[in-house]
């Protein structure tokens, strides 16, 4: 059930926005160096049984520390942000500053969270 879950557009979409994310952070230093002083070392991924759960951990987590990040992305420590990466670094403010981002996690942790409890 899990799995079909995991195939259904919706949840393709978020899963790989956070994906996206978290590669970005956990990829560049300064990006992660930013993450840990704005977020209290709060790790956004963290393996469980079933690829499924992770997805529903990092996503929990993600929507969780959605002000941090904001205040982090709006910072001037992100602005002066090395050029190399800048372009990269966009698709991770949209991905957090997107209110359809917001919606559809908290549909998919509506849907999933219950789910997960009851294994």
């Amino acid at each position: 059930m899990l799995q079909d879950l995991g195939k259904t557009y919706d949840m393709r979409t978020v899963v790989g926005q956070c994906q996206e994310l978290t590669k970005f952070i956990y990829k560049h230093a300064y990006a992660l160096t930013l993450r840990r002083k704005f977020i209290n070392r709060i790790e956004l991924i963290r393996p469980t049984q079933t690829r499924f759960a992770t997805y529903v951990f990092t996503i929990k987590n993600i929507v969780k520390q959605r002000t941090p990040f904001k205040h982090m992305l709006s910072s001037n420590e992100w602005a002066a942000y090395p050029h190399d990466h800048k372009r990269k670094s966009f698709v991770v403010v949209d991905i957090i500053f997107n209110n359809e981002f917001e919606e559809s996690c908290g549909k998919l942790l509506k849907i999933s969270v219950p789910l997960e409890k009851s294994l």
